[in-house]
């Protein structure tokens, strides 16, 4: 496909997708990308737990009990720090 036309295209969607406009457009692109996006983060579990041969509940415990899904840490000791 040469250059101009695909600049061309890509101009003329631009050019319809603002024509159209409005919040009701951005509304639905961002509700496609969510979805797009959750999608992708289930797909890639299962496909992450299919490959170890684990279940999504063991998967989910061994995160659970592991030192690396810690969110706030109230023991200093735990700190590594790089230096």
């Amino acid at each position: 496909m040469p250059f101009a036309l695909s600049v061309s295209v890509i101009l003329l969607l631009m050019l319809l997708y603002t024509y159209k406009g409005g919040i009701k457009t951005l509304v639905y692109t961002d509700t496609i990308q969510s979805v797009f996006l959750i999608l992708g983060v289930v797909l890639s579990i299962v496909a992450i737990t299919s490959q170890m041969n684990i279940s999504i509940g063991e998967a989910a415990r061994q995160v659970y009990q592991s030192d690396y899904s810690e969110f706030f840490f109230f023991d200093l000791t735990k700190i590594k720090f790089l230096f």
